[in-house]
């Protein structure tokens, strides 16, 4: 096995999970700039990527039990889809509750809106793969720690967001203000991604099998 290069691939792929959640997350200025998006088209995109970090946190789930061989989270898969998705339900009710759409508008945001949203899965997945499994964290994390952790990130990202989207309105949407909710949700994204990956950091080597099937085992 070439070390080195392993190693050197292991650097690379982790680097790289950092500058894309900043570029993926630069995406809604363009919604802002040229599309005129609202704050609650912006607030929008953001509680939909709560359904990429719920999929993305079953598959931790998953990886648990076939690396780790936890059988519990055999029931707590179903359990955190349920509980989650009744959370993101009533987050999605307390959304529409804060503002309505604009007639027309989504016919004016659709484009950018669903490529955003795919860049954030693109983001997540780099993430996953690079952090998850490429430096092995699934080995420093328990099933305890994964079931409340998106609703962690929900609660400080959100609340402050939410904050942050009544000062836009009250102060009638301006460009600058909207721009300004945008590089605030990127400061607490990666504020948020630096402080996880370093409390689950294992010693930088080697793994490239956690990349083959994992029932190879």
């Amino acid at each position: 096995m070439n070390t080195g290069a392993n190693a050197r691939e292991l650097i690379m792929s982790t680097t790289l999970a950092l500058p894309a959640l900043v570029a993926v997350n630069l995406l809604p200025l363009t919604g802002v700039v040229l599309l005129n998006w609202s704050v609650f088209d912006v607030l929008l995109l953001y509680w939909a990527e709560n359904l990429i970090i719920g999929g993305f946190n079953v598959a931790r789930l998953w990886v648990l039990f076939r690396r780790c061989d936890d059988r519990s989270v055999l029931w707590l898969m179903p359990f955190f889809l349920l509980h989650y998705g009744l959370f993101t339900f009533g987050h999605l009710l307390a959304l529409l509750a804060f503002s309505q759409l604009q007639n027309g508008a989504w016919g004016e945001m659709s484009t950018v809106f669903a490529a955003s949203f795919l860049a954030l899965a693109v983001s997540h997945g780099i993430s996953f793969f690079a952090y998850f499994l490429g430096r092995q964290e699934y080995q420093h994390v328990t099933h305890s720690q994964l079931m409340i952790a998106p609703y962690q990130r929900v609660m400080v990202l959100h609340v402050t967001i939410l904050v942050g989207g009544l000062a836009v309105m009250w102060l009638g949407q301006p460009l600058f203000a909207l721009a300004l909710l945008v590089l605030l949700k990127i400061g607490i994204d990666v504020t948020t991604h630096v402080a996880e990956h370093r409390r689950l950091q294992s010693p930088a080597e080697a793994a490239p099998e956690v990349f083959r099937r994992w029932n190879n085992e």
